[in-house]
């Protein structure tokens, strides 16, 4: 018995009240979307499994298997994936109808790699898996869950890497820090589009942020260690005005939105990616060290977006991103310790600043946990 007719005898008995049967109700619906990430993991994980299992039962007996029942194999496991995809929506179970879904876009890329083998096609990568993440947009736009979205863009950044990563298509501009600059401007058009789409396909918005935010933090990584070492290649100048303009499109977002803090962070992540690319490759010709000054700098812009991210993580209430930048942060810190303290003495010195700045961050860290109260996350 489904647990609203439940309530509704319950009520009828004058077992308990109305208000005490829609808090029930909201108490389960959300215990069932907490559990909702563990149970698609798990899915999506099975999933994968069975059809690695049978990709690897056929592919032991490839050569005895004749191509029309290659090919018709592929088809009926293609138009089985969709029919158990449609029964289950037709159910309302949409969290089986999205991983049968996503096991389909799986098959669609195997589909083309299967194709071009029996027919003897040659083609690059890349065309395969910008075929593939064109027809997986369509499941993408009709899912509830973020996981047919995820395939999508990631069939698609792994298309245009393949594709830029070929000789012939490599272009000029991509030398140097060209190449990160690229990455953040992507994820700064990840965001943006996350913001546009956000009334009218929420799970799209889930997967835009996870991605676009996983392309900024891996610029920023690389750029850190950019301001501590010089490149062989200069940057050339159009992906820096690149970069610049989808940087203003943000901020301008962010300011409209008048989220001041991670305004700030994002100035100071944007002057991180994008002055890396300038004194990364102001002295070609071999990699050395860059001095003091620039490395301090560099430090404080990641210390400065850091900062502000945490306080606007804290203030849209997750801890465990405020514990992220905190931690990034700290271990920031310790990476300059390594990179300017040569000597005994001044590793003394080193170790009193870095004890006191650690013991600063520290009580930030609890200030802003009590200052700005956080709540447990929800999924």
């Amino acid at each position: 018995m489904k647990l609203g007719r439940k309530l509704a005898e319950w009520r009828e008995a004058n077992l308990i009240t109305a208000e005490q049967a829609q808090g029930i109700l909201a108490f389960e619906a959300e215990r069932g979307r907490r559990a909702n990430w563990v149970v698609l993991a798990l899915g999506a994980v099975g999933a994968l499994g069975v059809v690695t299992g049978i990709i690897s039962l056929i592919a032991a007996n490839w050569d005895e298997i004749p191509p029309a029942v290659k090919l018709a194999a592929a088809l009926a496991m293609l138009v089985a994936s969709l029919a158990a995809a449609s029964h289950f929506s037709r159910e309302g179970k949409t969290l089986a109808s999205d991983l049968f879904l996503a096991v389909h876009a799986g098959l669609v890329l195997a589909m083309i790699g299967l194709v071009g083998q029996v027919y003897h096609l040659a083609g690059a990568p890349w065309r395969a898996l910008a075929v593939a993440a064109a027809m997986a947009v369509p499941a993408a736009l009709i899912a509830r869950h973020s996981i047919l979205a995820d395939i999508a863009i990631g069939y698609a950044l792994s298309s245009l890497a393949l594709f830029l990563g070929e000789e012939r298509h490599r272009p000029p501009w991509l030398e140097g820090l060209g190449w990160i600059l690229l990455a953040a401007s992507i994820g700064g058009v990840l965001l943006l589009l996350a913001d546009a789409v956000h009334d009218i396909h929420p799970p799209a918005v889930r997967a835009l942020r996870r991605w676009g935010t996983g392309l900024l933090l891996a610029a920023a990584l690389v750029a850190a260690v950019a301001w501590s070492v010089s490149l062989a290649e200069r940057t050339h100048p159009p992906m820096m005005i690149v970069a610049g303009v989808v940087t203003a499109a943000c901020l301008l977002r962010l300011l409209w939105l008048r989220n001041s803090a991670t305004a700030l962070g994002a100035a100071a992540l944007a002057a991180l990616i994008v002055g890396a690319a300038v004194v990364g490759g102001r002295s070609p010709g071999a990699w050395h060290a860059l001095d003091a000054t620039t490395r301090f700098l560099g430090f404080s812009f990641f210390c400065a977006a850091g900062g502000a991210f945490a306080v606007g993580a804290a203030r849209a209430g997750s801890r465990r991103l405020t514990n992220l930048f905190t931690l990034a942060i700290a271990a920031r810190i310790v990476v300059l310790f390594l990179e300017v303290l040569k000597t005994l003495a001044l590793t003394g010195f080193g170790l009193l600043l870095t004890g006191a700045v650690f013991c600063g961050v520290a009580w930030a860290w609890w200030r802003l946990h009590r200052v700005l109260p956080v709540p447990e996350p929800r999924s």
